[in-house]
């Protein structure tokens, strides 16, 4: 879980590229998910964090995400 998650000030570093990972909103913030390959949100799709405290839409192209 990622609590008080400020885009201007943090980052989120995940391994591979962005197409590899998908955005849910969810009521408490964003889940940022392993994308198993089928389109859309599937029950094979991995939750990997929980964003909390974002009021921003997050977005896997912008700078706060970086992928190695």
């Amino acid at each position: 879980m990622i609590q008080d998650f400020n885009p201007v000030e943090d980052s989120i570093i995940l391994p591979g590229s962005s197409s590899n990972y998908l955005l849910s909103k969810v009521a408490t913030g964003y889940q940022v998910l392993l994308d198993d390959g089928i389109q859309g949100l599937t029950g094979g799709d991995k939750l990997i964090a929980l964003v909390q405290g974002s009021t921003q839409k997050l977005n896997l192209s912008s700078g706060y995400f970086q992928f190695t």
